[in-house]
């Protein structure tokens, strides 16, 4: 599944950077490449797309009110000199269907009472059709760890493995 989404980005820009890399994300974005002609003057010409999206609009507040510098026909960023630029795009994103669960290992304070130093106890957390082995181990008088195997490399609390 797609969903077109848009994004704002403000860069500043110079006429000192040759090459200045736009990214929206890992898979979004261009290169800008700074010209000086005298047929078209002092621009960037956007190079070497990566990803899904359209230039909507690239403004400046170089002069005021915000003014826009983008001409899509050759692709152009008119430069008007040292400043911010806000680059406005939208993109189709392709959505990543995910299977999100949400389970909680309890654990009385009493059972981990009984631990003495160095001895752990072990449980199971079930999800669904898959069986996940957690350790509760006693390594310090003050300190308790809970290990979770995850031999499906699920991905637990932004972390996998």
């Amino acid at each position: 599944m797609f969903q077109k989404v848009d994004f704002v980005l403000t860069k500043k820009l110079s006429s000192t950077s040759i090459i200045k890399k736009i990214n929206f994300g890992e898979n979004l974005g261009f290169d800008l490449i700074f010209r000086n002609t005298s047929l078209v003057g002092n621009h960037f010409q956007i190079r070497n797309r990566i990803g899904d999206f359209e230039i909507t609009k690239i403004t400046t507040n170089y002069v005021s009110p915000e003014y826009d510098t983008y001409t899509r026909l050759f692709d152009l960023l008119y430069y008007y000199g040292d400043g911010n630029y806000k680059f406005y795009i939208t993109a189709n994103i392709k959505m990543k269907e995910m299977c999100v669960e949400t389970r909680q290992i309890y654990i009385s304070d009493s059972r981990l009472r009984l631990l003495n130093l160095y001895q752990y106890f072990k449980g199971a957390i079930d999800l669904d059709n898959l069986k996940l082995t957690y350790y509760v181990k006693k390594i310090t008088e003050n300190q308790t760890e809970i290990f979770i195997e995850n031999p499906y490399d699920i991905e637990i609390e932004g972390v996998k493995g």
